[in-house]
């Protein structure tokens, strides 16, 4: 597929999906919500330590923070600040690397721009493990996002690669997202 063709056919399986996911009747989204919630906090479960990055959720995906708050409170007081950490992303700059800053419950946000809020303040680190949102996804572990590349030219620049663990609506799901050079492969996909 030539690359305008791409960028047309990746444009119309978001706005496809994006409005199946908008349309989700409650019943459904919530025995999505609840299968998601399971999935992530078994995932959770394996990971004792670490820098953990996920998102706030904007046009009706999946909310991970009650899972990513309680892994954070699961820690022993003496891990509080060092074993366990969440941080979110943060566009810095249009067209570069997201940074992450450190997020706990009690953190102030602000508005960032799309719908999402990031960390006013606190300390910027590197994940080891990246919750990924999908907008679409295939068998392949190839994720479709929104199209801004942020996560294609974040990911390449993180040394150590973080474990990277994909979170959406199973109505997502491609036969192929027709993968490129800059995508990348997610090492876990989950989806209800």
């Amino acid at each position: 597929m030539d690359q305008n063709t791409l960028i047309t056919t990746r444009h119309g399986w978001r706005k496809q999906i994006l409005q199946q996911r908008r349309d989700m009747p409650p019943d459904e989204r919530g025995r999505a919500d609840a299968a998601l919630d399971a999935q992530l906090r078994a995932a959770l479960d394996t990971i004792t330590q670490g820098t953990l990055a996920f998102y706030w959720p904007i046009q009706a995906e999946f909310d991970a923070r009650p899972a990513v708050t309680d892994w954070l409170a699961a820690r022993a007081p003496a891990q509080r600040e060092t074993l366990r950490r969440a941080v979110l992303p943060v566009v810095v700059s249009r067209n570069q690397p997201l940074r992450f800053r450190q997020w706990s419950p009690a953190t102030v946000m602000q508005p960032a721009g799309f719908g999402t809020s990031v960390p006013s303040t606190g300390e910027w680190l590197p994940p080891t493990v990246l919750l990924i949102p999908l907008v679409g996804f295939d068998a392949a572990g190839y994720r479709l996002g929104y199209g801004g590349g942020y996560y294609d030219r974040t990911l390449p620049t993180l040394t150590p690669r973080p474990q990277t663990i994909g979170i959406g609506y199973a109505a997502g799901r491609l036969e192929t997202i027709d993968p490129q050079p800059h995508d990348f492969k997610l090492d876990a996909i989950l989806a209800a």
